[in-house]
């Protein structure tokens, strides 16, 4: 399993230290098409949502979401996460 700071830097497309809607788009997509092509037809018009419902929870509002930014997210979130996938 890629660590948190391996799934950012993969959505990091231009390397620059934060990750705009455009890229995580089209890491998204780029991912869903690898990974599941068969189902890519299917699922691709729900990336819009996905990526808006990410950037409304760890944006800070000046459209992009730093390392810093989504380490603060994982760390609020992470400990629940876990929690609500073991019930």
């Amino acid at each position: 399993m890629p660590s948190a700071e391996e799934l950012f830097d993969k959505a990091d497309l231009n390397g620059d230290g934060s990750i705009t809607k455009d890229e995580l788009t089209t890491a998204l997509n780029d991912d869903l098409k690898t990974n599941y092509p068969d189902e890519y037809e299917e699922y691709k018009s729900y990336i819009p949502t996905i990526v808006d419902q990410i950037f409304g929870s760890i944006d800070d509002g000046d459209g992009s979401i730093t390392m810093d930014e989504y380490k603060e997210y994982l760390a609020a979130n992470c400990t629940t996460m876990l929690y609500d996938a073991s019930n």
